[in-house]
């Protein structure tokens, strides 16, 4: 004899937007994460959002702390902050980071950007869920390679 079981429906929405954020978060789980940003408060958000999403941050608030951390770790993937200060800008440490293969984006409220990489370009402020999906994508489209894993 046939039966039916009725299920009630949930209280969180379970539509193709949520199962969506719910991949491109499941991207992030256990990949190593370098934030590179000179304002310890936007670092936090960063860190925050990303950790939410299963990363493992490893901080740096300038070149010298960055390259030290490029040189010794497995990364997947970095975001960085263009200007580190008066004067100070990036660029090194994007050119470390494409040495080693390691995707990179910049969190960045210039639109302006002299000598800047072709890397993506994410705008600050930005809510968590675009960090994680702008991040996500750095992995996803990142090829395979031996120094851009965690």
């Amino acid at each position: 004899m046939p039966f039916t079981v009725k299920l009630k429906p949930m209280a969180w929405g379970c539509g193709a937007a949520d199962v969506e954020a719910a991949m491109t978060e499941a991207v992030l789980v256990g990949r190593t994460i370098l934030v590179v940003e000179d304002d310890g408060l936007i670092a936090r958000q960063l860190a925050d959002a990303l950790e939410s999403a299963g990363a493992e941050i490893i901080t740096a608030r300038g070149v010298f702390d960055a390259t030290r951390i490029i040189e010794s770790r497995k990364l997947s993937a970095a975001v960085l902050d263009f200007w580190l200060g008066v004067g100070v800008d990036c660029l090194p440490i994007c050119a470390l980071l494409t040495e080693h293969r390691v995707p990179f984006l910049l969190y960045t409220s210039y639109t302006l950007l002299e000598g800047a990489p072709d890397a993506p370009i994410l705008g600050k402020p930005a809510p968590p869920a675009r960090i994680i999906a702008a991040v996500a994508d750095l992995v996803k489209n990142a090829a395979p390679t031996e120094g851009a894993t965690s």
